[in-house]
């Protein structure tokens, strides 16, 4: 069930064409026919490390018309794509990780630099850990690419849209506690990358560390906080209970952040638990009863009273996302869902061996002549349905349900997300072969939209909302989750795994378990713009007294106007880097 890459250096009835980088670099005067040759033969450098070979299908096309059509069924497959990892992450994997904050008992402001952070940051770092563990040859460049451009369109034009939106006054301590960090760890990278020619273990080990330093000050800035709080409390003349403050609006307190990118009140919150108590539980086997509780459950499509309330632009996302809905639902537990024993049935039937096919360990042999993971995965689906059949009851929830579906909820939402993410390396390499563009150009461009396009609406809804603090703070704070996380994770995974990672300002010969990450003109812009959207930020915001007023974000916009003019003059060789 899992894809076999091609190791040896010919295939049958194919004369490969021998390649040396980490790219997969086609020459301009190649046939057709020799490039088809040399993208099935080097297969670890010119596909991403999906299911779906793309490369293969667009260079080997039997007709230009082929090929055309091609490509383009791939960047509407990348589209959808998109679209998945958005709801996989929104409407499961964030509800899955509310419930186990809210079962663990972790305090919000916690909570919120980790549980929630990796909740909205989700795409961008399982898309780098894709990037760089999910083939032979891993895309190190296209992660990093991915990382900075997000970075530097956030912290940019996000921020410079919120605003734009509604002029405010940034909170003083978390702007400059998250804007510091931020400058930290970009500069602790590019001084790696300049006095190091490889990464060390302790270089990605170390990002882990900053950013459980940077959940330390969090917890110690909230306590000293709280404690503030409460002698204000304690001194000030309480107001009578039937008066409500606005001023109370600023620590947020009716307002409940969940569902990833989604903003829900706390009247929406006492809906949806209102709803989930009055829904139906199958009270007896019956084939009917049975079909009307699946069709309930695993129902794609939203409520008339909810259709009739979106716009067009929802509707069109919420009709395209209806069969991919459908399935997630048929794989992913949730916690949000009413009890019902058919559905966790087939949730036991279906989950262990579909985690193994996400991660693409299906046919890996744990032992020697042994079958392989599949067989072990159908084992565990019978335990479970066993468990399931004989120790629940049909009409009454059992009591660990919500729990044990809030982490297996968990889980299945990072196997659906990491495999969505390796279908977009696959297809943005496609993309970079067809077009002789760079990995790391594919990353800061069409990878980091893509992933920040949620961010931008999410911000600027929240914005108008009246909270354009909190907007902020999710633009930088969740930038700053991204790097720390997403390079310091997967990079820490492959040198524990063995492979070197060299840096290098130009492409040479690799070998086995090589990471090459080539730190070329465009890295340097990248790193260099970031640096300074980050600093004049941090120096406008004192030189307005913390007030951010339109002229902001104009500028912002001119910084990230000004990196792509630099790119261009980059990549036309008129700015030469010595």
């Amino acid at each position: 069930m899992v894809r076999r890459w091609e190791s040896e250096e010919t295939v049958i009835g194919v004369e490969c064409i021998p390649d040396d980088g980490d790219q997969c670099t086609v020459q301009g005067n190649w046939s057709s026919t020799q490039v088809c040759n040399y993208v099935k033969c080097n297969d670890d450098s010119c596909e991403g490390g999906g299911y779906l070979l793309w490369t293969k299908y667009v260079e080997c096309a039997s007709t230009p018309a082929t090929r055309v059509l091609l490509i383009i069924a791939g960047v509407i497959y990348m589209l959808i794509l998109f679209i998945m990892v958005s709801s996989a992450a929104d409407d499961f994997f964030s509800p899955s990780i509310s419930s186990i904050v809210a079962h663990l008992r972790i305090s919000e402001s916690v909570a919120g630099v980790t549980f929630m952070a990796f909740g909205n940051g989700a795409p961008d770092v399982f898309g780098a850990i894709a990037s760089v563990l999910s083939s032979p040859t891993p895309k190190a460049d296209l992660a990093l690419g991915e990382l900075f451009g997000a970075g530097l369109f956030v912290t940019t034009m996000v921020l410079a849209v919120t605003i734009f939106t509604k002029p405010f006054k940034a909170e003083v301590f978390s702007s400059i506690r998250d804007i510091a960090f931020y400058l930290v760890a970009l500069s602790f990278l590019a001084l790696c990358f300049v006095f190091y020619d490889h990464v060390e273990l302790w270089m990605p080990v170390s990002f882990l560390g900053i950013y459980l330093l940077y959940v330390c000050t969090v917890i110690l800035s909230q306590i000293l906080h709280n404690r503030q709080k409460r002698e204000r409390e304690e001194t000030e003349v309480k107001p009578p209970v039937d008066t409500i403050s606005i001023e109370s609006l600023e620590d947020d307190d009716d307002i409940y952040i969940s569902h990833g990118h989604h903003v829900l009140h706390a009247p929406d919150v006492m809906k949806m638990e209102a709803a989930i108590e009055a829904a139906e539980v199958l009270k007896t086997w019956s084939f009917v009863g049975v079909i009307e509780d699946l069709k309930e459950h695993l129902k794609p499509w939203p409520d008339r009273s909810d259709w009739e309330e979106m716009n067009v632009f929802q509707k069109f996302i919420c009709a395209v996302n209806i069969i991919p809905t459908f399935f997630f639902k048929l794989t992913i537990p949730h916690n949000e869902q009413p009890w019902s024993k058919p559905i966790s049935l087939i949730h036991c039937l279906i989950c262990p061996v579909f985690l193994l096919f996400c991660i693409q360990v299906c046919s890996i042999s744990p032992f020697l002549h042994s079958p392989g993971l599949w067989l072990y995965g159908l084992i565990l689906s019978f335990l479970l349905l066993v468990i399931v059949s004989f120790f629940t009851q049909l009409h009454t929830e059992p009591q660990f349900y919500k729990g044990v579906t809030s982490y297996a909820g968990f889980l299945m939402s990072i196997a659906w997300i990491y495999l969505i993410s390796s279908e977009v390396v696959n297809v943005a390499t496609m993309l970079g072969v067809v077009s002789r563009v760079s990995h790391e150009v594919l990353g800061l461009t069409i990878l980091a939209w893509s992933n920040s396009i949620g961010d931008l609406i999410a911000d600027v809804s929240v914005a108008k909302q009246g909270y354009p603090r909190m907007a902020m703070a999710a633009a930088i704070g969740g930038q700053l989750f991204n790097l720390l996380i997403g390079f310091g994770l997967p990079f820490t995974i492959a040198k524990i795994q063995g492979k070197t990672i060299s840096v290098t300002p130009y492409s040479s010969t690799i070998s086995d378990n090589l990471i090459q990450m080539i730190i070329n003109p465009t890295y340097r812009l990248l790193m260099l713009f970031l640096g300074i959207s980050l600093i004049f930020t941090f120096i406008a915001m004192f030189a307005q007294k913390f007030f951010l007023r339109r002229i902001h974000s104009y500028f912002l916009v001119f910084i990230y106007i000004s990196f792509f003019i630099f790119i261009g003059l980059s990549l036309d060789n008129i700015l030469v880097w010595n």
